[in-house]
């Protein structure tokens, strides 16, 4: 097996937001290289065509995403509640 990682470093964590957002919302097929193991090389990575925004879009960019990530915790921890309820009611109504 051949797993390899590219490392991406970025000026700070709102550049890496976003880029990371980008890069995996898009379709990267065009770069990619093999059918039985598909691989991104750092040559066709760096290929990649990324949209460019100011500092500003990607800091409101990277607070929503924040948002987003603690609005989707909040909500999973809901339904593992709900579901540790409703195996309770069904063990006590069905036994």
């Amino acid at each position: 097996m051949n797993n390899h990682a590219h490392v991406l470093r970025c000026k700070n964590d709102n550049v890496r937001v976003y880029l990371e957002t980008f890069i995996n919302m898009i379709d990267i097929s065009e770069w990619v290289t093999g059918t039985a193991q598909p691989k991104l090389n750092q040559k066709k990575l760096n290929r990649i065509p990324i949209l460019k925004a100011d500092e500003s879009d990607m800091e409101e960019f990277a607070a929503f995403v924040a948002q987003v990530d603690k609005s989707k915790f909040a909500v999973q921890q809901a339904i593992e509640q709900l579901e540790t309820l409703k195996a309770s009611l069904m063990q006590e109504y069905f036994g």
